[in-house]
């Protein structure tokens, strides 16, 4: 889905929106096809794709954890 934000203000209030609804497609879509991301433990991803992949396979894990109680 494709949305528009006139300031960086909204862009910014949208990841915490996408990244509380744990909704990975409207996080992906905040980024730019070739845009570069770089996660908190250093990781360097270099495409909206990648950026979406990683994150969806972060959510996963941390899901797994939660369930063993870590």
């Amino acid at each position: 889905m494709s949305r528009t934000y006139e300031t960086g203000d909204e862009v910014t209030r949208a990841f915490f929106d996408a990244w509380n609804a744990q909704d990975l497609d409207w996080l992906a879509d905040l980024f730019v096809e070739d845009a570069d991301f770089v996660n908190v433990v250093g990781f360097w991803w270099t495409t909206r794709r990648q950026i979406r992949c990683h994150l969806a396979l972060n959510c996963k894990i941390a899901a797994v954890l939660e369930q063993l109680g870590t």
